[in-house]
């Protein structure tokens, strides 16, 4: 390596700690989202690890050096854990694995770095510092003990397991996913790399450990990631939306527009290169579908051509905005159903005018026809059947005379929005617009029909009519009006119960709560959803050992325990009972906490009355106060006035026992003839 000025050697690490701070910053920005966390705090410690590293090159004496190098183990020793907890975190393990393997790391980390610090006592992690005078700048040597190099083998299996998983999800995934595993992996390859040169002592500048350089690169793909393909915000987001296994063709777009993912069924229509990067890809399918691009910036819903292996598909495209735990729109997804079979049916049956007049005159729906005054032209048979009218007659009626003021508005104002939208150049001419309007019967009734739209067009394209069919939704709507109160009656009933309820989800997580357990815990339902109950409710990291949902989770069966919750402030009875969605598998429970905290002091106060009573009740078989006797017959009168034997009168009321004999005074005077005591 040439000689350089002393000066230029701890820049390139003072700017890779720049650098990475910088990461670890936009990754604070996103703490929401999955891993963002880990990611931050190993960005953090990376740029402390380089800025550590850069300043041994800035001419301090050897005493400094030997300080400044433990100080550095504060970045280097979290790094390597950090990184595998923010690669399980973003690939999906559930989280109270995740804080197990935490605290365990943790453990690991103040072990390591308290040898460190104590080194001067065993001398287990460097046996032996050196100054080492270069041309154009001292190094420090260290001479690693055997703890140096168990902590070095830790790491390597840490980051060994990183890349597994990096190294299986860059063969099996697909799509977003396999490029997000392969930029991480390639990123963790250049620390792989930068390490070993260190360790095996080829580095540039003798003892100069360059891995905080290559944690610039780290920084650098993960930044680069974020930006690219919005690593933490839209993965999670979009594998709710996307289904691997539908029929229907689903792409996944960032905010940008960029294709990130699509489902196998979208694979055969795009047909781009597999392992093409987003932008390439994205370029590949706008320019074979244009159409799609203008879907993406409308935002509407149309149907469009596509060719497949020469063959002219129609497909009805539908996009929706992909939105983040925030409201704020991270991407979108386009679905297209492939309607080919049924447009082909429909143009072959509109085709001829006999059978089109034969399917309106005996179908169910209404067809119709209006020009551009809204009045009719044609109203197939079946309105007699659905609304009481005469086509004849509704021929006749003026728009106004057929449907209520509420629904002429709305109809005025989509018809204007139509009109609009036809003027644009990219506005799709076979759209079919739909919209519910409320129609009066002949018998006085309303009646809710859904209706198809579409436009009449000259050869010209100008719009000179409308034509369309509208089918009865009544009952339907009668039935979602119903859907609807008892949705609200269900939630008053829900609040207005006064024991706390509470409604899980397999993880622990709080779906609902009522106004009773969120009144409990000082908070509102909507603050309350989404935490766990565990950390809500207790306090804890984890489920308490009787925690009822626990043990439902666990054999899909209700269990009841009695609860002491200083929280909930008493004792309560909680039940967990399963709930179970339409194919029998346990999705969740419902909490019932009855609050029986009176009811545990009502048996204390029971028990200490039962334990007095026991008290008087003893007190009761012992004789005490005056007792009424007669001075010449020694019987003693009862509380009734029966006068008894004193001796029937104490067995009575005591639990003393007589046994008869006589005393010598009475045997002289009963017995003088004999000597019965002698």
């Amino acid at each position: 390596m040439p000689n350089l000025p002393p000066y230029v050697y701890p820049f390139p690490f003072i700017i890779a700690a720049i650098c990475i701070f910088i990461a670890s910053q936009y990754a604070l920005t996103r703490h929401k989202a999955h891993g963002a966390c880990y990611l931050f705090f190993v960005c953090l410690a990376a740029s402390f690890w380089s800025l550590t590293e850069g300043l041994l090159y800035v001419g301090l004496n050897q005493e400094a050096k030997v300080l400044l190098t433990k100080y550095q183990y504060f970045g280097i020793v979290p790094v390597p854990p950090l990184t595998l907890l923010f690669v399980l975190s973003v690939f999906g393990i559930k989280r109270h694995m995740i804080r197990k393997m935490q605290w365990t790391f943790t453990g690991i980390m103040a072990i390591i770095i308290a040898l460190v610090w104590t080194n001067p006592l065993h001398r287990q992690f460097f046996t032996s510092y050196a100054t080492i005078d270069t041309e154009t700048v001292q190094m420090l040597a260290l001479d690693h003990g055997p703890m140096w190099w168990a902590t070095i083998a830790y790491h390597y299996l840490l980051v060994v397991v990183v890349s597994l998983i990096l190294i299986n999800k860059s063969i099996k995934a697909s799509g977003f996913e396999r490029a997000r595993a392969r930029l991480m992996l390639a990123a963790v390859a250049s620390v792989w790399i930068a390490n070993a040169v260190y360790i095996s002592g080829h580095s540039p500048v003798p003892n100069m450990d360059i891995s905080p350089i290559a944690f610039t690169f780290v920084a650098g793909s993960m930044a680069w990631s974020f930006f690219r393909y919005n690593l933490l915000d839209i993965v999670p987001a979009a594998k709710q939306e996307v289904f691997r296994g539908m029929e229907d063709a689903v792409i996944v777009f960032d905010e940008s527009n960029r294709i990130v993912d699509y489902n196998a069924a979208a694979k055969t229509i795009i047909m781009t290169e597999t392992h093409a990067d987003a932008d390439k890809q994205t370029q590949q399918v706008f320019t074979k579908f244009p159409t799609l691009k203008r879907i993406l910036e409308s935002m509407r819903r149309r149907e469009i051509p596509i060719q497949i292996d020469g063959l002219k598909n129609i497909y009805d495209a539908r996009v929706s905005a992909l939105l983040d735990n925030n409201g704020k729109t991270i991407g979108k997804i386009v679905a297209l159903r492939d309607i080919t079979a049924r447009k082909e049916a429909i143009d072959a049956i509109l085709k001829s005018e006999e059978r089109y007049k034969f399917l309106a005159e005996n179908m169910g729906d209404i067809v119709w026809t209006l020009d551009m005054n809204f009045n009719a032209t044609y109203v197939s048979p079946s309105v007699e059947r659905v609304l009481g009218f005469t086509p004849e007659e509704r021929k006749k009626q003026k728009l106004e005379e057929m449907i209520t003021p509420e629904s002429m508005e709305r109809v005025m104002a989509l018809y204007m929005e139509e009109l609009q939208r036809d003027e644009k150049q990219d506005a799709d001419p076979y759209r079919t617009t739909t919209i519910e309007v409320e129609y009066y019967h002949r018998n006085g009734a309303n009646v809710w029909m859904e209706n198809q739209v579409k436009a009449i067009r000259d050869k010209a394209g100008k719009i000179i009519g409308m034509y369309g069919a509208s089918r009865d939704v009544t009952r339907r709507k009668i039935a979602e009006e119903k859907i609807k109160r008892a949705k609200m009656e269900w939630e008053r009933t829900f609040d207005a119960v006064s024991d706390p309820i509470a409604i899980l989800d397999t993880e622990y997580r709080i779906v609902r709560t009522n106004k009773a357990m969120a009144s409990k815990l000082g908070l509102s339902p909507q603050s309350i959803a989404g935490a766990t109950c565990y950390e809500c409710v207790h306090g804890k990291d984890e489920p308490p050992a009787n925690c009822p949902h626990k043990q439902l989770m666990a054999d899909g069966r209700e269990h009841t325990e009695e609860v002491f919750e200083e929280r909930l402030g008493g004792d309560f009875l909680v039940t967990a009972s399963p709930i179970l969605d339409s194919k029998g598998v346990l999705v969740g429970s419902v909490h019932i906490a009855r609050d029986i905290t009176k009811h545990k002091e009502i048996e204390k106060e029971r028990e200490k009355l039962i334990s007095e009573l026991q008290a008087a009740l003893a007190n009761i078989r012992t004789l005490k106060g005056l007792l009424p006797i007669c001075s010449a017959c020694k019987k003693i009168r009862d509380d009734e006035g029966y006068w008894s034997q004193m001796e029937s009168y104490i067995q009575e009321h005591s639990e003393a026992e007589f046994s008869h004999g006589i005393c010598p005074d009475c045997a002289k005077e009963l017995y003088p003839d004999l000597d019965i005591h002698k």
